[in-house]
């Protein structure tokens, strides 16, 4: 009994890293309304069960699969565990939910306007398992038995390291071993290459959230509405050209460096084919990756030539 209860506990140990693991990739490295996995292939090793009967291997598989559809609890550490033991009298264990543990994540500070690591905070954890009318019938153990899909949403906040700030706040909602992200606070932002135009870099970062959560057609008026502002404050005079957008990107183009203009995609041409898109409501992927690249692309070459430029002035007067 003692050599079964302590392979199953390893193995609901290895369950709640894996789920620790998905909330990792989840809130750093995806986006509104993606989705994450939890990794299930915890089953021992085949030497691991050789320590057993096989009517204990039998009940040892039935054992995880039910683990599999118990409620999850977040936790930051195991003091966080002890705590709530002391103060509510109760024993939290594996055989009635899985305890995970919080992982530090990286991710943007609006405040501090850059990746930074971010530490859960105690006071905004929190979770719900909701309850559905009807059973779905997704696992038979036993001949006539079906066990429900376990549904929970939880909270979750998360304070830079660096300012301390008010937290980021998480909501994500699960679905057995899937883990959606479907909620946060404040909106997601990105880290906007220092070549791009501060007064208009926020477009450019909005065309991305946008994209990543699948509203293509937005981004793509996004990325246009960025180049439209971005060549009205860059152009002297711009109230002059009217509501014309051709004249005001022809002065655009006028103030380039020759070889910019040569050598870097013409903000012209991109303005041109994502109003195709637009006007169509197309919302091509297509066109915004071309759009976003071609952009970066003219950017980073006027932005190198804007750098050199007082170099070479110096080296003339000398």
């Amino acid at each position: 009994m003692a050599v079964f209860d302590d392979i199953f506990h390893e193995v609901c140990a290895r369950y709640a890293e894996a789920i620790a693991s998905a909330f990792k990739e989840l809130l750093e490295n995806k986006h509104l309304y993606q989705s994450v996995k939890v990794n299930r292939d915890i089953m021992p090793s085949e030497s691991t069960l050789k320590l057993l009967e096989k009517p204990s291997v039998a009940r040892l598989e039935k054992a995880i699969l039910l683990t599999f559809h118990e409620p999850w609890t977040a936790r930051i550490n195991i003091r966080h565990t002890e705590l709530l033991t002391r103060m509510t009298g109760e024993t939290h264990t594996l055989e009635n939910e899985v305890i995970f543990y919080l992982p530090s994540i990286k991710t943007f500070c609006p405040t501090c306007q850059r990746l930074e690591p971010h530490n859960p905070r105690i006071e905004f954890i929190s979770g719900l398992k909701i309850s559905r009318e009807k059973n779905i019938t997704i696992l038979n153990l036993e001949p006539g038995v079906s066990y429900a899909a376990t549904e929970q949403a939880f909270t979750f906040g998360y304070q830079c390291q660096g300012c301390s700030d008010p937290p980021v706040i998480f909501l994500v909602y699960r679905s057995e071993n899937n883990i959606t992200l479907v909620g946060r606070n404040p909106m997601e932002a990105v880290e906007v290459p220092k070549y791009i135009p501060e007064k208009t870099k926020r477009f450019y970062s909005q065309a991305i959230v946008a994209r990543r959560t699948n509203y293509t057609l937005a981004g793509n008026f996004l990325l246009r509405t960025f180049i439209e502002q971005t060549v009205f404050g860059e152009v002297n005079n711009p109230e002059q050209y009217g509501k014309s957008t051709d004249l005001l990107l022809d002065a655009y183009m006028a103030t380039l460096h020759q070889s910019v203009r040569s050598d870097s995609p013409s903000l012209r041409v991109v303005y041109d084919y994502l109003s195709d898109d637009m006007h169509l409501a197309k919302g091509s992927e297509e066109v915004f990756e071309k759009a976003f690249m071609d952009i970066n692309a003219h950017f980073e070459l006027k932005d190198i030539y804007k750098r050199l430029k007082p170099t070479t002035k110096s080296a003339a007067a000398r």
